[in-house]
């Protein structure tokens, strides 16, 4: 009988990294309406850090080409607050070991 945390349950670092990344991408899509074109994501001792690449929306691209970048900054200030309230943010490792098994 496998004992609970034994290596045959536990996720290598290359699943929960997917894991996280993933969980990241469809929490971002699921408050702004779409997900980044590329995330990844790096684990340290006591941090955790997912780089998103190209996240904009078509309207966040258009205001800051027509010089409004502080006003996409406001907005996502503002979004990033209501969904940190909402979503369950931060996540737990033992919610994320468990999207990796699946």
């Amino acid at each position: 009988m496998e004992q609970p945390g034994s290596p045959e349950q536990t996720p290598s670092s290359g699943e929960l990294i997917a894991a996280i990344s993933n969980a990241v991408v469809r929490i971002y899509a699921e408050h702004h309406g779409r997900g980044p074109t590329r995330a990844k994501t790096y684990l340290f001792d006591d941090a955790v850090l997912t780089v998103m690449e190209e996240s904009a929306a078509a309207v966040e691209r258009t205001l800051a080409k027509a010089g409004d970048e502080q006003l996409v900054r406001d907005i996502r200030n503002a979004c990033r607050a209501r969904s940190l309230t909402s979503s369950g943010v931060p996540w737990r490792r033992s919610q994320a070991d468990a999207c990796a098994r699946s």
